[in-house]
Parts: structure tokens; C-alpha cells; sequence
């Protein structure tokens, strides 16, 4: 069995960790980092410098300009959104720091939803 490395720890951020994302921000070792909460234009999660200093990924261009405070107060270059990345239009920035700022789109959370179910339909066919 391998070792699992520094460059191998995914970070994934809730606002109900906000200190210690806080600190996180000063460690050099943060490769890949999610963050998934603070949906709103006033709320923070991730170091604004950590924000600043990364290849910063997200699911929507127009909703994180507009709900996402880590974008808004952090004015930190947005590099591309997921899907553009996914689909071969930008190249992937897996040298740096890398950071996905999720708001959750519902159209997506239900196309995963029903690929889920249909997996487990169709592995529970005997």
C-alpha cells in the first residue's frame, strides 16, 4: 500500500470551520481545497490571500460574481468554471494551488442524483 502525501490531502471548507480555514490559509502545503458553504455576498470561509494566490474554479460565473463572498471580498481571478476545465476548453492548473468554489446549482445536484440512482438500479439487477 502507498503512502498518502501532503499533495494528495483534498481540503474541503463548511463555514462552521471558519477559524481554522483561517489558519489554513498560511499553510503552503494546501494543494486542493473545496469550499462549499459561505453562499452568501457578505460571508468568507477560505483566506482572501489563499483566494487571491490560487487557480480559483467555480460552478457558475454569473452566481459567484454574485453570492459567493469568498469572490466578492477576497477579488480574487476567477481562472475558469469546472465544466469549461471538464469538457477540454481550458486546461487544468493542477501545478498551483487549486480551489473549487462551489454554490451548489440544483439542476446539477439532480442530474448527479438521478446518475446515482441509476447506477445503483441498474447494479441491483440480479
Amino acid at each position: 500500500m502507498g503512502r498518502v502525501s501532503v499533495e494528495h490531502i483534498v481540503y474541503i471548507c463548511l463555514l462552521s470551520i471558519l477559524l481554522a480555514l483561517t489558519r489554513l490559509g498560511e499553510d503552503d502545503s494546501i494543494k486542493y481545497l473545496i469550499g462549499v458553504g459561505a453562499i452568501r455576498p457578505h460571508m468568507q470561509e477560505i483566506d482572501p490571500e489563499l483566494m487571491r494566490n490560487s487557480a480559483v474554479y467555480v460552478d457558475s460565473l454569473e452566481g459567484a460574481l454574485k453570492e459567493s463572498g469568498d469572490i466578492i471580498l477576497s477579488k480574487c481571478t476567477i481562472y475558469a468554471e469546472i465544466g469549461e476545465v471538464v469538457n477540454g476548453n481550458k486546461r487544468a492548473r493542477a501545478d498551483e494551488t487549486t480551489i473549487f468554489k462551489s454554490l451548489g446549482i440544483a439542476v446539477m445536484d439532480t442530474v448527479a442524483a438521478k446518475l446515482v440512482y441509476d447506477k445503483f438500479l441498474e447494479s441491483s439487477k440480479i
